[in-house]
């Protein structure tokens, strides 16, 4: 009986060190103690591994094959007597949200309406803005040097507007529309031209959350070779729940563009 019990633990210790979580998503800062490295998008960590949360907001997202997606944050970390945020990562993991309503054009559409996208109550209005990738907009919005989008957003004391790119295709938003950092508002404004005179109009008031392209397509791809689901529908989902939960509302086809 004691041979069969120290096999069964030698195998459950075996079982508990092989198991990995790969991270998926990071925000701030959040180092590995064991070596004080910085976590990386696509790392591999193990349950027994240490956690340090530099910083109230700082998170980190992660996928186990065959258990999910989890968050750790620093709201689960306790303080060591050196002041340092720490968690050890079976202890504070917390099951990632996973059902969001994705959203998609309107039936037999090509664009997007500006007035319902950048609105999202799932997501408190976060709405996530992929850096240079153009979004598609009803042609209801002319374009042109006297008719175009614009946001209009308050950060350190100051109200700026700034002008957004735009052409055929629709609008698209850069690093440079944020240069002072990311506020945690803004408003997609409208100028058109009614009876020869410009007249500007509030489209929506969002939270924007921006993200390169190849940073979300990293993100993803670890999620989609880790996750081992077999069933695209259901990996679609998980990946946008992903989006959703750590950047904000994304479409349906803007999510087909970075991960097809």
């Amino acid at each position: 009986m004691r041979l069969i019990f120290v096999l069964m633990f030698v195998t459950l210790s075996s079982f508990f060190q092989n198991e990995k979580y790969y991270v998926t998503f990071v925000k701030g800062t959040v180092k590995l103690q064991r070596n004080r490295s910085p976590v990386k998008i696509g790392d591999a960590l193990g349950p027994t591994d240490q956690l340090i949360f530099v910083g109230k907001d700082a998170k980190v997202s992660c996928i186990s094959p065959g258990k999910g997606r989890f968050d750790l944050s620093a709201g689960s970390a306790k303080t060591t007597p050196d002041g340092e945020a720490l968690a050890t990562l079976k202890n504070a993991l917390i099951p990632a949200p996973g059902s969001y309503h994705l959203s998609t054009r309107a039936l037999g559409s090509t664009e997007y309406d500006p007035k319902s996208y950048f609105r999202c109550a799932e997501t408190g209005d976060r709405i996530c803005l992929v850096t240079d990738e153009p979004l598609a907009i009803t042609s209801d919005y002319k374009r042109d040097n006297q008719n175009f989008f614009f946001l209009q957003y308050a950060i350190n004391g100051k109200t700026l507007a700034r002008k957004v790119k735009q052409n055929a295709s629709g609008i698209t938003f850069t690093d440079d529309l944020f240069p002072e950092g990311i506020p945690s508002k803004a408003m997609l404004c409208y100028q058109s031209i009614s009876a020869g005179r410009p007249v500007s109009s509030i489209v929506a008031e969002f939270q924007p959350a921006m993200v390169s392209k190849s940073t979300l397509k990293q993100e993803l791809e670890v999620i989609a070779h880790n996750s081992g689901l077999s069933d695209q529908k259901i990996l679609k989902q998980e990946l946008a729940a992903h989006v959703y939960a750590n950047y904000g509302k994304i479409g349906s086809e803007v999510l087909t563009t970075i991960y097809p």
